[in-house]
Protein backbone atom coordinates (compact mmCIF):
# COMPACT_ATOMS: atom_id res chain seq x y z
CA UNK A 1 0.00 0.00 0.00
CA UNK A 2 2.75 2.18 0.63
CA UNK A 3 4.52 1.61 -2.55
CA UNK A 4 0.66 2.27 -4.09
CA UNK A 5 0.57 5.76 -1.98
CA UNK A 6 4.55 6.74 -3.81
CA UNK A 7 3.43 5.57 -6.93
CA UNK A 8 0.18 7.65 -6.75
CA UNK A 9 -1.76 4.66 -7.89
CA UNK A 10 -3.62 5.51 -4.19
CA UNK A 11 -4.69 8.81 -2.53
CA UNK A 12 -3.62 7.93 0.89
CA UNK A 13 -2.83 4.48 2.96
CA UNK A 14 -5.93 3.70 4.61
CA UNK A 15 -6.05 2.62 8.35
CA UNK A 16 -6.92 -0.50 9.57
CA UNK A 17 -8.15 -1.13 13.27
CA UNK A 18 -7.10 -4.74 14.34
CA UNK A 19 -9.52 -6.51 16.66
CA UNK A 20 -7.94 -5.95 20.71
CA UNK A 21 -6.96 -9.77 20.61
CA UNK A 22 -5.47 -9.65 17.79
CA UNK A 23 -2.09 -11.86 17.86
CA UNK A 24 0.54 -12.16 15.04
CA UNK A 25 0.85 -15.51 13.59
CA UNK A 26 2.82 -18.18 13.96
CA UNK A 27 6.37 -18.01 11.98
CA UNK A 28 5.69 -20.45 9.15
CA UNK A 29 6.92 -23.87 9.49
CA UNK A 30 10.88 -24.10 8.42
CA UNK A 31 12.20 -25.73 5.64
CA UNK A 32 13.29 -29.19 6.57
CA UNK A 33 16.80 -30.94 6.37
CA UNK A 34 17.18 -33.21 3.33
CA UNK A 35 19.82 -34.66 0.97
CA UNK A 36 20.46 -32.84 -2.38
CA UNK A 37 20.68 -35.21 -5.25
CA UNK A 38 24.51 -34.60 -5.10
CA UNK A 39 24.93 -34.98 -1.64
CA UNK A 40 23.02 -38.45 -2.03
CA UNK A 41 25.38 -39.99 -4.38
CA UNK A 42 28.13 -39.04 -2.24
CA UNK A 43 26.18 -40.47 0.89
CA UNK A 44 25.84 -43.44 -1.11
CA UNK A 45 28.70 -44.39 -2.83
CA UNK A 46 30.29 -43.64 0.90
CA UNK A 47 27.71 -46.46 2.27
CA UNK A 48 29.29 -49.69 0.86
CA UNK A 49 33.00 -49.53 2.55
CA UNK A 50 31.80 -47.93 5.48
CA UNK A 51 29.14 -50.76 5.96
CA UNK A 52 31.78 -53.25 6.12
CA UNK A 53 34.54 -51.76 7.78
CA UNK A 54 34.59 -52.56 11.51
CA UNK A 55 36.30 -56.21 12.13
CA UNK A 56 33.47 -57.30 15.21
CA UNK A 57 30.53 -58.88 13.91
CA UNK A 58 28.01 -57.30 16.01
CA UNK A 59 29.28 -53.97 14.69
CA UNK A 60 29.88 -54.89 11.15
CA UNK A 61 25.92 -56.35 11.41
CA UNK A 62 24.28 -53.17 12.66
CA UNK A 63 26.11 -51.04 10.06
CA UNK A 64 24.57 -53.35 7.68
CA UNK A 65 21.32 -52.68 8.95
CA UNK A 66 21.96 -48.67 8.96
CA UNK A 67 22.94 -49.17 5.55
CA UNK A 68 19.74 -50.70 3.89
CA UNK A 69 17.46 -48.85 7.01
CA UNK A 70 18.68 -45.87 4.70
CA UNK A 71 18.54 -47.15 1.23
CA UNK A 72 14.99 -47.92 2.07
CA UNK A 73 13.80 -44.88 4.36
CA UNK A 74 14.67 -42.53 1.40
CA UNK A 75 13.03 -45.14 -0.96
CA UNK A 76 10.03 -45.46 1.02
CA UNK A 77 9.09 -42.12 3.13
CA UNK A 78 8.43 -43.88 5.80
CA UNK A 79 8.76 -42.46 9.70
CA UNK A 80 11.22 -43.81 11.59
CA UNK A 81 8.69 -45.44 14.46
CA UNK A 82 7.17 -47.09 11.59
CA UNK A 83 10.33 -48.70 9.87
CA UNK A 84 10.75 -50.09 13.56
CA UNK A 85 7.83 -51.66 13.49
CA UNK A 86 7.67 -53.37 9.93
CA UNK A 87 7.71 -57.40 10.26
CA UNK A 88 8.39 -59.33 6.94
CA UNK A 89 4.44 -59.92 6.99
CA UNK A 90 3.70 -56.62 5.79
CA UNK A 91 5.57 -56.40 2.56
CA UNK A 92 3.86 -57.31 -0.54
CA UNK A 93 5.04 -57.72 -4.20
CA UNK A 94 2.73 -57.27 -7.09
CA UNK A 95 2.61 -56.24 -11.03
CA UNK A 96 1.40 -53.41 -11.67
CA UNK A 97 1.40 -52.35 -15.91
CA UNK A 98 3.66 -54.98 -16.40
CA UNK A 99 6.26 -53.77 -13.54
CA UNK A 100 6.90 -55.62 -10.55
CA UNK A 101 6.25 -53.05 -7.13
CA UNK A 102 6.75 -53.32 -3.49
CA UNK A 103 4.51 -51.87 -1.05
CA UNK A 104 4.15 -52.21 3.07
CA UNK A 105 1.28 -52.51 5.33
CA UNK A 106 2.18 -49.63 7.97
CA UNK A 107 0.71 -51.43 11.48
CA UNK A 108 -1.60 -49.37 13.32
CA UNK A 109 0.14 -48.94 16.02
CA UNK A 110 1.75 -45.92 14.93
CA UNK A 111 1.46 -42.33 14.32
CA UNK A 112 -1.18 -42.13 11.76
CA UNK A 113 -2.63 -45.56 11.88
CA UNK A 114 -2.35 -48.14 8.90
CA UNK A 115 -2.13 -47.63 5.38
CA UNK A 116 -0.42 -48.63 2.49
CA UNK A 117 2.92 -47.55 1.43
CA UNK A 118 3.96 -47.68 -2.14
CA UNK A 119 7.82 -48.07 -2.21
CA UNK A 120 9.98 -47.01 -5.23
CA UNK A 121 10.70 -50.05 -7.25
CA UNK A 122 14.31 -50.17 -6.26
CA UNK A 123 13.66 -51.43 -3.03
CA UNK A 124 12.86 -54.74 -4.14
CA UNK A 125 16.12 -55.13 -4.26
CA UNK A 126 17.18 -53.20 -1.03
CA UNK A 127 15.06 -56.05 0.71
CA UNK A 128 16.06 -59.16 -1.10
CA UNK A 129 20.06 -57.90 -0.31
CA UNK A 130 18.93 -56.68 3.33
CA UNK A 131 17.37 -60.59 3.88
CA UNK A 132 20.69 -62.31 2.80
CA UNK A 133 22.48 -59.98 5.47
CA UNK A 134 19.71 -60.37 8.18
CA UNK A 135 19.48 -63.25 10.67
CA UNK A 136 15.72 -62.89 11.15
CA UNK A 137 13.42 -63.24 8.31
CA UNK A 138 10.57 -64.94 8.98
CA UNK A 139 7.05 -63.21 8.38
CA UNK A 140 6.64 -62.37 11.86
CA UNK A 141 10.31 -61.04 12.51
CA UNK A 142 11.12 -57.51 12.41
CA UNK A 143 12.46 -56.21 9.48
CA UNK A 144 15.47 -54.04 10.88
CA UNK A 145 16.73 -55.31 13.92
CA UNK A 146 19.74 -56.04 16.12
CA UNK A 147 22.33 -58.43 16.48
CA UNK A 148 19.57 -60.36 18.33
CA UNK A 149 16.27 -59.86 16.60
CA UNK A 150 15.03 -57.04 18.87
CA UNK A 151 13.47 -54.14 16.49
CA UNK A 152 16.68 -51.81 15.89
CA UNK A 153 15.97 -48.53 17.20
CA UNK A 154 19.54 -47.09 18.61
CA UNK A 155 20.12 -45.58 14.95
CA UNK A 156 19.81 -42.12 15.80
CA UNK A 157 23.40 -41.62 17.55
CA UNK A 158 25.42 -43.95 15.31
CA UNK A 159 23.08 -41.98 11.99
CA UNK A 160 25.16 -38.83 13.04
CA UNK A 161 28.48 -40.09 14.19
CA UNK A 162 27.97 -41.73 10.15
CA UNK A 163 27.12 -38.67 9.17
CA UNK A 164 29.99 -36.96 10.93
CA UNK A 165 32.54 -39.33 9.99
CA UNK A 166 31.44 -38.16 5.95
CA UNK A 167 31.22 -34.78 6.77
CA UNK A 168 27.51 -34.23 6.21
CA UNK A 169 25.81 -34.19 9.21
CA UNK A 170 24.76 -30.23 8.51
CA UNK A 171 23.08 -29.24 5.14
CA UNK A 172 24.05 -26.08 3.56
CA UNK A 173 22.11 -23.99 5.84
CA UNK A 174 23.12 -25.33 8.65
CA UNK A 175 20.67 -27.53 9.86
CA UNK A 176 21.28 -30.91 11.50
CA UNK A 177 20.48 -33.80 9.50
CA UNK A 178 18.62 -37.03 11.42
CA UNK A 179 17.09 -39.91 10.54
CA UNK A 180 14.16 -38.22 9.73
CA UNK A 181 15.87 -36.05 7.04
CA UNK A 182 15.53 -39.67 4.84
CA UNK A 183 11.62 -39.37 4.87
CA UNK A 184 12.20 -35.83 3.66
CA UNK A 185 14.67 -36.65 0.89
CA UNK A 186 12.21 -38.66 -0.41
CA UNK A 187 9.06 -36.46 -0.17
CA UNK A 188 11.42 -33.55 -1.60
CA UNK A 189 12.64 -36.39 -4.50
CA UNK A 190 9.19 -37.01 -5.12
CA UNK A 191 7.99 -33.47 -6.28
CA UNK A 192 11.15 -32.17 -7.74
CA UNK A 193 12.06 -35.51 -9.78
CA UNK A 194 8.25 -37.31 -9.73
CA UNK A 195 6.44 -34.91 -10.14
CA UNK A 196 4.11 -36.97 -8.04
CA UNK A 197 1.02 -34.58 -7.37
CA UNK A 198 0.66 -33.72 -3.72
CA UNK A 199 -2.37 -34.97 -2.60
CA UNK A 200 -1.26 -38.80 -3.88
CA UNK A 201 2.19 -38.00 -2.41
CA UNK A 202 0.49 -37.07 0.98
CA UNK A 203 -1.35 -40.31 0.97
CA UNK A 204 1.39 -42.46 0.60
CA UNK A 205 3.27 -40.37 3.27
CA UNK A 206 0.91 -40.57 6.02
CA UNK A 207 0.46 -36.83 5.85
CA UNK A 208 -1.24 -34.19 4.69
CA UNK A 209 -1.13 -31.75 1.73
CA UNK A 210 -0.90 -28.58 3.84
CA UNK A 211 2.00 -30.44 5.81
CA UNK A 212 4.10 -30.38 2.46
CA UNK A 213 2.68 -27.33 2.04
CA UNK A 214 4.36 -25.62 5.02
CA UNK A 215 7.22 -27.68 4.80
CA UNK A 216 8.46 -28.11 1.18
CA UNK A 217 7.34 -25.50 -0.41
CA UNK A 218 10.71 -24.29 -1.02
CA UNK A 219 10.93 -27.04 -3.88
CA UNK A 220 8.34 -25.06 -6.28
CA UNK A 221 11.49 -22.78 -7.26
CA UNK A 222 13.26 -25.39 -8.30
CA UNK A 223 10.61 -27.22 -10.49
CA UNK A 224 10.16 -23.32 -11.97
CA UNK A 225 13.43 -22.93 -13.00
CA UNK A 226 12.59 -23.21 -16.64
CA UNK A 227 9.95 -20.31 -16.01
CA UNK A 228 12.49 -18.48 -13.77
CA UNK A 229 15.01 -17.94 -15.95
CA UNK A 230 13.42 -17.39 -19.38
CA UNK A 231 13.58 -14.48 -21.37
CA UNK A 232 10.99 -13.85 -24.23
CA UNK A 233 13.66 -12.61 -26.62
CA UNK A 234 17.33 -11.20 -25.07
CA UNK A 235 18.56 -14.44 -22.69
CA UNK A 236 21.80 -12.12 -22.43
CA UNK A 237 19.71 -9.34 -21.16
CA UNK A 238 21.29 -9.17 -17.66
CA UNK A 239 24.62 -10.25 -18.52
CA UNK A 240 27.72 -8.91 -17.49
CA UNK A 241 29.25 -6.25 -19.83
Amino acid sequence: LRWAYREKLIERVPDFDLPSNYTRAEKRPSRRPYFTRNEWNILTNKLPAWTEKPSDKNHRYARRMMRYFILIMANSGLRTDEAEKIKWKDIAYYTSNGEDHVKIMVPEDTKTGSRENVCMPNVIDYLARLKNVSNFTEPEDYVFTTFKGTPFKRKWRSFRRMLTEFEMLKDSYGDERTPYSLRHTYITFRILIGGVEWGTLANNAGTSVKMIQDHYNHITNEMATTELTAFRNNPNALAEG
